[in-house]
C-alpha cells in the first residue's frame, strides 16, 4: 500500500490509538505526536500509549506529556496505527483493542501483518513518511507538528549524516522548516 491508501483508511475512522515500539526513539515518538495532531485537526478522536516511558531526551517534544505508559491498553478504538513496530512483540503489549490495525514502518525486517500495511524503505525515517501523510490527509503544517517531524528526521538521519539520507529527507527537512 502507498500513503493514498492508508489516507483514505484513516479517513474513515473516527477514534484512534496510537503505538510505538518499546524503548521509544525520537523518530517513533514524533511520528505519534504529529500524527495525533493531524488526525485532531481532522475532528478524529486519539489516544497514545506506550509501553515504555517517554525517555528524558524527548520529554520537551511538543506534546510529548499526552503519552500514557501502560501495562496494558484498555477502551475501545476504530483504528490502531503501530508506528516502527516490524513484529507484535516490539509493541510490548499483547494485543490492541481496535477493530483496524495500520502499520506504518521505514525498516526492511517488516512482518507485522497488520490489517493495512505501509512500509517505505527508501524513507530514512518514519517521519518522512508522516509528513507525505499529513500532507495526504490534508493537514494544517502546525509549528509543533514541525518540531517533532524534524526531531524524527534528526534521530533516524543522524542529524543528516548517515547514509541513509536522501534528497527527500533533505526537501522534508526544508519544508519543516
Amino acid at each position: 500500500m502507498g500513503v493514498k491508501e492508508v489516507a483514505a483508511e484513516l479517513r474513515k475512522a473516527t477514534t484512534f490509538l496510537l503505538v510505538g515500539h518499546v524503548n521509544p526513539d525520537g523518530d517513533s515518538i514524533a511520528c505519534q505526536l504529529a500524527l495525533a495532531e493531524g488526525l485532531e485537526q481532522l475532528g478524529k478522536q486519539v489516544s497514545i500509549r506506550g509501553h515504555d516511558p517517554v525517555p528524558r531526551i524527548y520529554r520537551r517534544l511538543p506534546g510529548a506529556s499526552r503519552i500514557e505508559q501502560t501495562e496494558r491498553i484498555e477502551g475501545n478504538f476504530d483504528t490502531a496505527v503501530l508506528i516502527e513496530i516490524p513484529r507484535w512483540h516490539r509493541s510490548g503489549f499483547e494485543s490492541v483493542p481496535a477493530e483496524r490495525t495500520v502499520g506504518i514502518d521505514h525498516h526492511p525486517d517488516y512482518d507485522l501483518g497488520a490489517d493495512v500495511n505501509w512500509v517505505d524503505t527508501s524513507a530514512a525515517a518514519a517521519a518522512e513518511m508522516f509528513y507525505d501523510l499529513l500532507n495526504e490527509l490534508g493537514c494544517k503544517l502546525t509549528k509543533s507538528i514541525a518540531e517533532n517531524l524534524m526531531a524524527g528526521l534528526m534521530t533516524d538521519s543522524g542529524s543528516f549524516t548517515y547514509p541513509n539520507t536522501t534528497s527527500r529527507t533533505l526537501e522534508t527537512a526544508a519544508a519543516l522548516m
